[in-house]
């Protein structure tokens, strides 16, 4: 009966062993910078949620409009954005109309974009 003697394995097996602590010295900290990014992405935009929050449920809604599911936030770096999903079957003129005249009643307009000013000149979006 034979026997595996512990120092023959590890000199068998050194160059693993050395190739895995190496590997381990670089995936570890990626791994481990890379979780706390993913964590910490948006703490600067962070607070500006609740004012975002304050002007979405400030803005007027159509009559007609449904909603669909919850508030999407996108926190990246210094920017900060909320998205609300709406349904209806109200044609778009109708949709533009109320809310150029509901925007300009509480002293807002449309954004001055010059693409976004195309696409809605165009009724593409």
């Amino acid at each position: 009966m034979t026997t595996l003697r512990l120092d023959k394995l590890q000199g068998r097996h050194r160059n693993y062993w050395l190739w895995a602590a190496v590997y381990s010295l670089m995936i570890v900290p990626l791994v481990v910078s890379l979780i706390y990014l993913f964590v910490h992405e948006g703490d600067a935009s962070r607070g500006h949620l609740p004012e975002l929050r304050r002007i979405a449920d400030q803005t007027p809604v159509y009559p007609d409009f449904e909603r669909v599911g919850e508030d999407y936030v996108v926190l990246k770096g210094s920017k900060a954005s909320l998205q609300r999903q709406f349904r209806t079957s109200a044609p778009y003129a109708e949709i533009r109309k109320f809310y150029d005249a509901a925007l300009a009643k509480a002293g807002r307009a449309r954004p001055k974009s010059l693409r976004l000013q195309l696409l809605l000149a165009n009724d593409i979006m």
